[in-house]
């Protein structure tokens, strides 16, 4: 009996291996293959824009930071001003942190390996493009991988792969795991998934050892030099299946004991070591605001506009969250563990999100600075499904229908989009009519 459930045991393990494999493989192919025939210094390669003035730590490396060993001077223009380089003292200056650069450096490490000893732009070349495809497929299956297994400690298996289907195909992800795969989002929902993962298998560091304490900065200080406003998340280790304000009084003690608070920090600091120091290169100050005039306007916020505008409205682009709110806010109703949690996660980061000066986020593909919350929000989007499985033929019919209509639409708005929304920032239905009938690109 014990041999058989062995042999089970490694079968069923062999198979979740082999399933997350092929799963990888796809992503990778279908990312490389949307980029196969994008050149680089263009709109649509890899290393353009934002997503040059992330990846532009690892680049200055192999010109020891000094612009001016770039030999082709027109580099800042050819990768669409995603950052900038002083001509006097050489200074490669970049507003992004270098999250997303240390999420690719594995990749672009490898990528070194097969570029040509006749490239004459070591870390713009092709190949380097190339592997950040591959960079940003790895981190979405990684992201994929760990929301799975978070989400089976609430729900079962058939509940977690209909939710992780539809997150997948139905909202943003797949678009910044595969097509947009230089911006940050992508590697902010992998780190973030993961972090819901580790706090809930290490049981909220109950056992207080100091490796998790380690752990647990460094995971927020990664988050931290990823996305500045990623800043609120670490939090959620304080409230995530507390089921009392007592539970939360323990969590806090917890993490400000004297030794376990000194590894946390340390870890934060050990993350957050390499952005000062290049902040002391770049703007000659320990602590940098790196955006200029950009910021928040705070007692004007555009949450209609977040939520519904055509030009990258969240619930305009990936109908399906709708189908979350609704189940997010039936959890509330019925006391559901951590469905606070998940509403003011939510309407935090909405706020902050609609008082950007940007609120649109530039060019996007619905509101991307929600990508790596799907994390939690997955959360209520799994409560719907369970109580859908669990209910009528008809009610599964429905809701199956309906989520199917949905992700093909977002898949399909995915597949066609340029970019850019093409029309204004004030409720432009007819520019996004055109877009809904646009041909798949």
């Amino acid at each position: 009996m014990e041999t058989r459930s062995k042999s089970k045991l490694r079968s069923k393990a062999l198979l979740s291996f082999a399933f997350w494999f092929f799963a990888g493989v796809f992503l990778v192919f279908f990312a490389l293959n949307r980029h196969s025939r994008a050149d680089r210094f263009n709109y649509h390669s890899e290393l353009w824009a934002d997503k040059a003035g992330y990846s532009i730590y690892l680049q200055a490396f192999e010109y020891a930071y000094d612009g001016r060993k770039i030999p082709d001077t027109a580099i800042v223009s050819k990768s669409g001003y995603g950052f900038q380089i002083d001509q006097e003292s050489g200074v490669i200056v970049t507003k992004y942190t270098y999250g997303t650069a240390l999420a690719q450096a594995p990749f672009y490490i490898l990528g070194r390996f097969f570029e040509s000893d006749a490239e004459v732009l070591p870390g713009f070349s092709v190949i380097q493009n190339r592997m950040v495809s591959v960079a940003g497929a790895v981190y979405l299956l990684l992201g994929l991988f760990f929301l799975y297994r978070f989400l089976r400690f609430y729900y079962d298996k058939k509940v977690v792969i209909n939710t992780l289907l539809v997150l997948l195909f139905g909202t943003s992800l797949l678009y910044y795991g595969t097509m947009e795969t230089g911006m940050s989002h992508i590697y902010s929902f992998a780190l973030f998934s993961g972090f819901l993962l580790f706090i809930r298998q290490r049981s909220y560091f109950a056992r207080e050892r100091f490796w998790e304490f380690f752990v647990f900065g460094c995971l927020a200080g990664w988050m931290i030099v990823l996305r500045q406003s990623n800043l609120l998340f670490p939090l959620v280790y304080f409230f995530l299946d507390a089921g009392s304000v007592t539970q939360v009084k323990e969590r806090i003690k917890r993490m400000f004991r004297i030794r376990n608070l000194f590894p946390a920090i340390a870890g934060v600091l050990l993350l957050i070591a390499p952005q000062i120091v290049y902040w002391n290169y770049a703007f000659d100050s320990m602590l940098a605001y790196s955006y200029g005039d950009e910021g928040f306007n705070w007692l004007n916020p555009k949450i209609l506009k977040v939520f519904f505008d055509p030009y990258n409205g969240l619930f305009i682009y990936a109908p399906i969250l709708l189908f979350a709110a609704i189940y997010g806010a039936v959890m509330i109703r019925r006391k559901v563990p951590n469905a606070w949690l998940i509403f003011a996660t939510f309407g935090i980061m909405t706020y902050i999100f609609s008082c950007w000066w940007a609120w649109w986020f530039g060019c996007a593909f619905g509101a991307r600075s929600y990508v790596e919350y799907l994390s939690l929000l997955s959360m209520a989007m799994a409560y719907g499904w369970k109580e859908i499985l669990s209910g009528s033929k008809k009610a599964l019919v429905g809701a199956g229908i309906v989520a199917l209509f949905c992700c093909v639409y977002t898949t399909k708005m995915a597949f066609s989009t340029d970019g850019c929304f093409p029309g204004s920032k004030e409720w432009d239905w007819p520019a996004y009519a055109n877009e809904v009938m646009s041909k798949v690109r």
